[in-house]
């Protein structure tokens, strides 16, 4: 008789990781939020927004550690007018709202479903820093999901330049739509770019401005854990009185390098990539390249990581990603670290980002093809993605044209 060949079995099945990494970004996040929930980088928004009302500088006194721009603090201005308790809720059930909203405009459109691999993918160390701190991140999802769905449109342009203004790393957005000969997409990403820029110096100054750049030239808060940015590896082992491996201009020598490097493997694994994959390895990029890539700004690609990952063959290495992103690293001070052990717990978050890019970039060559899994039809699935993206932006845009 002819041998029956064997069947090799994951070393764990996808459901099983899933419930794993469930119910350890549970356990984690609401020890995360006990420890260290009175220090909240909201305060730090707050009582900048507060300065500004008060007619003095936002970045002064505790608002030299806002890196947000000045058009961002006149807009949390809004929430200074409340107690800073009613302030914080307020932002955070906003905040809550757009990622929600985000998440349910990604499930209509493309028809995915919340199973238990997507609700451990929301609970990873970004959205315990999210929680904890007030960010910005899951307002923005809002805006970057709609845009995402609306193909090379002027109005996919215009949002993706509005949050570009907030967060600048989002720019390299500009690169990728100009290289892709996405014309409508860049051009709007332009108009928004000067619109806020023009406005936002009309309005409040060119010195708030060029303070908001030295704040962000002078804060050294690259070391921080929660930065999973190739700079922050280089940071953490030049500092003065801590690890102090590499002189300054070294480090940054060697942070130029990396970028180059960065975004060189990132266009190659843009070229020949689905849409999806193509905004996903975009913003991984950009997080990578700048100086502070937390990794809660994963929450502005959510809907290309959900469409991307989802059709992946997990391979076996890939569970390591699982333990770095569900770490929110507790074991770590905001101090520099001062011993080389410390390193490891520092470095969680950057490795679980580039393992997370690597997954995106090369996951034809390692064995996790970014394939439909074996009881799904390519065409059918493509096919009425196709048309549910289209009636999706009959709803929001009008005649918006063909997605790219």
């Amino acid at each position: 008789m002819p041998r029956v060949p064997r069947q090799t079995q994951a070393l764990i099945s996808r459901d099983e990781v899933a419930i794993l990494a469930l119910c350890n970004g549970i356990v984690l996040i609401l020890v995360g939020l006990l420890r260290h929930f009175d220090t909240r980088d909201f305060d730090v928004f707050y009582a900048s927004a507060r300065q500004l009302t008060a007619g003095q500088s936002p970045y002064a006194g505790i608002g030299s550690l806002n890196t947000n721009p000045p058009h961002l603090v006149a807009f949390m201005a809004l929430f200074a007018q409340w107690p800073l308790s009613v302030a914080y809720w307020a932002w955070t059930a906003m905040s809550a709202a757009a990622l929600g909203w985000a998440v349910h405009a990604i499930m209509r459109a493309r028809r995915l479903s919340l199973d238990l691999p997507v609700c451990a993918g929301l609970l990873n160390g970004g959205t315990f820093s999210q929680l904890a701190g007030g960010q910005v991140a899951w307002i923005l999802a809002g805006p970057m999901t709609f845009a995402w769905l609306a193909g090379d449109t002027l109005v996919a342009g215009l949002l993706v330049g509005l949050c570009a203004s907030v967060k600048p790393f989002v720019a390299l957005f500009l690169l990728f739509l100009l290289w892709r000969r996405q014309w409508r997409a860049a051009t709007g990403m332009v108009m928004a770019l000067v619109s806020v820029g023009v406005v936002g110096i009309g309005l409040l100054g060119l010195p708030m401005y060029r303070e908001w750049a030295l704040t962000l030239a002078h804060l050294n808060t690259p070391h921080h854990p929660g930065n999973g940015a190739l700079f922050g590896l280089v940071a953490r082992v030049m500092q003065p009185g801590a690890l102090q491996w590499i002189t300054p201009d070294a480090g940054y020598r060697i942070w130029a390098c990396a970028v180059l490097l960065a975004l060189g493997v990132g266009a190659m694994g843009v070229r020949g990539a689905t849409r999806d994959a193509q905004w996903a390895i975009v913003l991984v990029t950009a997080l990578l390249i700048s100086p502070l890539g937390q990794a809660y700004y994963l929450a502005l690609a959510v809907g290309p990581l959900w469409a991307t990952l989802r059709l992946a063959r997990w391979p076996r290495w890939s569970i390591g990603l699982i333990g770095f992103c569900w770490w929110p690293n507790l074991l770590t001070t905001p101090e520099p670290p001062t011993a080389v052990w410390q390193l490891l717990p520092y470095g969680f978050t950057c490795a679980a980002i580039l393992t997370l890019w690597a997954l995106l970039i090369y996951c034809d060559r390692v064995g996790a093809s970014v394939r439909p899994r074996p009881d799904q039809s390519v065409h059918r699935a493509a096919d009425g993605v196709d048309r549910r993206q289209q009636t999706f932006k009959r709803d929001w845009f009008g005649d918006a044209g063909d997605g790219v």
